[in-house]
């Protein structure tokens, strides 16, 4: 399947487009989003063909705007490019890509004026065929895949939570677990105050000069918290730079913690004074201290 992340998705609702009737696949999503214990609140869905001017295969498309269904989660739009960026990984590999395709974006929605200042995730799943009813087919099947992502990402964001609530509650240094902290009686083991702090990020390795892309979730004065998806193994030595509000701050650092394809801790081993002090001025004005 062909996954595109795009900054807005327009309306299907156009002369060019005829809603269908519900299909099992389709009842069978929404049964499954709607569900008790779904992580996520379906605000919108609406499926069917589409007519594109100049191609001969037929076009089955549905939109789906996607929310959290906590409201402590609904406002944070972070989360949702977490969401984003695991569904692009889970969803790339599973079908043809010249048949599915997959247009998601992250966007305040717009069929509920109560919710208009909350993000939401749009995502747009479009499938063609030779006749309509393969185009039918093939979007029923992507669907079912769309379905077990969503499934697959709410484990992972899961994860991410508890983590997040662990270092941020207990102010814990990155990569702090039971085994490190018995390392030493000698060693320095003061925890340090860390803030939700949401950046660009770039990771290089030092030992092979790759280069990765990340979102800083937290940052303290000993590390920060990476959220990626290809993370480097724990223990590797690499440069970190973060960029925020026109400034730059760069580190060399240590990963200390793995989580499996949702990120991974920073431990910062060298910060030169005037790199300390962006790093000062950004956690002041996180802690209110200004």
């Amino acid at each position: 399947m062909r996954v595109d992340i795009v900054a807005e998705i327009a309306n299907l609702k156009s002369e060019a487009f005829e809603e269908a009737s519900e299909s099992q696949a389709l009842a069978d999503f929404r049964g499954a989003v709607r569900a008790k214990d779904s992580f996520f609140h379906l605000q919108e869905s609406v499926a069917g063909f589409q007519e594109r001017s100049g191609q001969a295969r037929a076009t089955y498309v549905g939109r789906f705007v996607i929310a959290f269904r906590r409201l402590d989660l609904s406002a944070d739009r972070n989360l949702y490019f977490i969401l984003l960026q695991a569904l692009q990984e889970l969803l790339k590999n599973t079908s043809s890509s010249d048949a599915l395709f997959a247009t998601m974006c992250v966007t305040a929605p717009a069929t509920d004026a109560t919710h208009a200042s909350e993000p939401s995730l749009i995502l747009q799943l479009e499938a063609l065929g030779v006749t309509p009813e393969q185009a039918k087919l093939r979007w029923g099947l992507g669907l079912q895949h769309v379905q077990e992502a969503l499934l697959s990402a709410s484990d992972l964001l899961r994860q991410h939570l508890v983590s997040a609530k662990t270092r941020v509650n207990c102010e814990l240094p990155p990569g702090w677990s039971p085994q490190a902290s018995q390392e030493g009686k000698g060693s320095d083991r003061r925890r340090s105050p860390r803030y939700p702090f949401i950046a660009e990020a770039e990771v290089t390795e030092i030992a092979s000069d790759t280069k990765l892309n990340a979102k800083t979730s937290d940052l303290g004065t000993s590390g920060c918290f990476l959220d990626m998806l290809n993370t480097s193994p724990e223990g590797t030595e690499v440069r970190v730079r973060i960029s925020h509000a026109g400034m730059t701050f760069t580190a060399l650092g240590k990963v200390a913690s793995v989580l499996h394809n949702m990120g991974m801790g920073i431990a910062f081993r060298g910060v030169e004074g005037d790199q300390m002090a962006i790093l000062q001025e950004w956690l002041s004005q996180l802690s209110g201290d200004e």
